[in-house]
């Protein structure tokens, strides 16, 4: 049984990561050539792959630990509540509490600082793969200096 609900999450993310590959490649190539002239590619392929990963992520904490430990926690307060309704009560208000109190520092904490750090990752990750595709063009100006001291400063900052 526990296998077969493993194969279905992984068919349904697999579904899902495909549908928004395909939705972000379509929205992409609809971008302007202005856009695309300005914007480094590498840092929009990491964008598109990292979402894609994210949405992996997602599913496999919600589908497979999460879930199971909210059927569990919601049964133990509501057998608690049949046989000790007072201790069924502070099981489920200290539930919703842990659960509130996470909730709060993973949105007003947690997700702010993983959006700077996954901007900088991205602009890193752009500047990397724009330096390394771009390579022949650089040593063909004897701006290798440059480069370098361009990926430096993303480097600092990273």
């Amino acid at each position: 049984m526990r296998h077969l609900a493993f194969l279905a999450i992984i068919r349904l993310t697999l579904a899902i990561m495909i549908d928004v590959g395909h939705d972000a490649f379509h929205r992409v190539q609809r971008f302007s050539t202005d856009w695309h002239a300005n914007s480094f590619a590498g840092s929009t392929v990491r964008k598109i792959t990292r979402g894609m990963w994210a949405l992996d992520l997602l599913n496999d904490t919600l589908l497979v630990a999460l879930w199971p430990s909210l059927v569990v926690l919601v049964g133990s307060a509501f057998v608690l509540s049949l046989y000790w309704p007072v201790m069924g009560l502070v099981v489920s208000l200290g539930a919703i509490a842990y659960i509130g109190l996470t909730a709060a520092l993973s949105l007003l904490y947690v997700a702010p600082a993983a959006r700077l750090a996954n901007s900088w990752d991205t602009r890193l990750g752009g500047a990397l793969a724009d330096a390394v595709s771009c390579n022949a063009v650089v040593k063909a100006f004897g701006a290798e200096e440059r480069e370098e001291g361009r990926l430096a400063r993303v480097l600092a900052k990273w």
